[in-house]
């Protein structure tokens, strides 16, 4: 899953934080998890090595803290 480019996960009921695992998403360009039951902080760490996202939608949820840069 290194290649996915396009993942679209809205609408989907999800709770619970977002998965480390995301890290492993090197190729990433477009990423909406919106409208789902997540919760906690974004976390800052698995967003570094995405120098390809150029869209990412996390509305709609329940996260709280600081938007990492």
């Amino acid at each position: 899953m290194t290649l996915l480019t396009i993942l679209d996960l809205s609408i989907n009921n999800l709770c619970g934080t977002i998965p480390t695992q995301m890290q492993y998403l090197t190729q990433l360009e477009s990423l909406s998890l919106s409208v789902n039951l997540l919760t906690g902080e974004i976390p800052s760490d698995i967003w570094k090595s995405k120098d390809s996202l150029t869209f990412i939608d996390l509305s709609l949820n329940e996260f709280y803290g600081n938007i990492p840069d």
